[in-house]
């Protein structure tokens, strides 16, 4: 059969749940403090269109800040800060690594064994 004459028997509702699942595939893969709870539903709202990696989806956040959640708002500009559970481990294991792009994000999984027990417990968090 002819590929084209496939398509043609493909259903309306098909279409949509494959195509939904594109939607969820795209967003799955943001930054793993973004990928919280605390800017899930931000990161939805406001940067549904901007695809994740390359430090994308935090980009999109700084240029709508001023219409984050409160909750967002404040995780978001801690994790800017390098604050949080893995603040201690970032400067002890990741001194030198710029923040951005997912640098320390890389750094702090190579140093995955020597983490504390707080900053492995948001890692934790975090879909792979």
């Amino acid at each position: 059969m002819h590929p084209l004459r496939v398509l043609r028997h493909i259903t309306p509702t098909a279409a949509i749940i494959g195509l939904a699942g594109i939607a969820v595939l795209t967003l799955w893969p943001v930054t793993g403090w973004a990928r919280e709870e605390a800017c899930a539903q931000d990161i939805k709202r406001l940067c549904k269109d901007t695809q994740a990696g390359a430090g994308r989806i935090v980009k999109c956040l700084k240029e709508h800040e001023a219409e984050l959640s409160t909750e967002c708002k404040s995780h978001f500009t801690a994790a800017q800060k390098g604050e949080g559970p893995c603040k201690e481990d970032r400067e002890k294991f990741c001194k030198g690594v710029e923040l951005g792009g997912g640098r320390v994000m890389k750094c702090l999984k190579q140093h995955e064994a020597e983490l504390s027990a707080g900053c492995k417990a948001q890692g934790a968090k975090v879909p792979k």
